[in-house]
């Protein structure tokens, strides 16, 4: 799953280049791509999507509001995040939320909060095509590990909270103060 702004920035172009790149060979691999959201690159990448010849495997069912994105984040397996610059990146939370693996670009600065190698998810370099078919790759190789991904994800999100923050807070104060 993609979730976002279609625009250069958020990089949906490379995450359709590196999906093709893992299933090309494999047409009837049981995987799919949804990328949930409109911009300027939408029709860029419905004039991709048919070049390569990939219809009946990635989707493109626009701007989803936010009552609704929930259906799109319990039935993904895996979000990817493949920006080349985002300062947060809130649709990692959203997703993590819905038990979902991750994998984000280095320039998401969320990722080094909350994506942890291997446990959650995966961090490849931005920009890097090769880099994100291989994770990719890696994380298509089970069901099963994304399902356990997914797990611990959302095991990491429930400790982002109020509490925890106040936590954080305090302590940092107490350390000034020191």
């Amino acid at each position: 799953l993609f979730s976002g702004k279609l625009v250069k920035r958020k990089n949906p172009a490379l995450l359709l280049e590196a999906f093709y790149h893992v299933i090309k060979n494999e047409l009837d691999r049981s995987v799919y791509l949804i990328f949930v959201g409109h911009g300027v690159e939408y029709e860029t990448l419905q004039k991709r999507i048919k070049e390569l010849k990939l219809e009946d495997k990635v989707k493109l069912p626009g701007f989803i509001n936010q009552q609704e994105i929930w259906q799109y984040y319990s039935i993904a397996d895996l979000l990817v995040m493949p920006s080349n610059l985002e300062t947060y990146g809130l649709v990692i939370n959203e997703a993590m939320n819905a038990s979902t693996a991750i994998i984000s670009s280095n320039k998401v600065g969320a990722a080094s909060d909350l994506v942890f190698e291997g446990l959650n998810g995966f961090i490849f370099e931005s920009g890097n095509l090769k880099s994100l078919t291989d994770v990719l790759n890696k994380a298509l190789t089970s069901k099963s590990m994304l399902k356990n991904m997914g797990i611990e994800s959302l095991k990491i999100i429930d400790q982002w909270n109020f509490e925890e923050n106040f936590r954080g807070i305090m302590a940092a104060l107490e350390s000034i103060n020191n």
